[in-house]
């Protein structure tokens, strides 16, 4: 089960397509961390056809083939469009 008050590490993008250097940098967060958060951001965009559901179980599917599973090593969440930031 995902430990919502251990140290988690984050990954943000928008993972149109899961790279083989996304699968690298989930599992070293993975190791040095303990858990990782996947935040994929949403906005409307002709370039981009899929829906934060395809992607999420794309990252999921290709994640479970290495016996890693959502919920427990890690979590998917989607963002909105986030045009601004502000760091407290």
């Amino acid at each position: 089960m995902f430990k919502w008050f251990e140290p988690t590490a984050q990954m943000q993008g928008k993972f149109i397509k899961w790279t083989s250097d996304n699968t690298e940098s989930f599992q070293r967060l993975l190791t040095e961390v303990g858990q990782v958060c996947i935040l994929i951001e949403t906005k409307l965009d002709p370039k981009d056809p899929y829906s934060f559901e395809k992607r999420s179980a794309k990252i999921i599917g290709i994640l479970g083939k290495l016996d890693y599973i959502e919920g427990q090593q890690y979590i998917i969440m989607q963002l909105p469009n986030i045009t601004e930031k502000y760091n407290a």
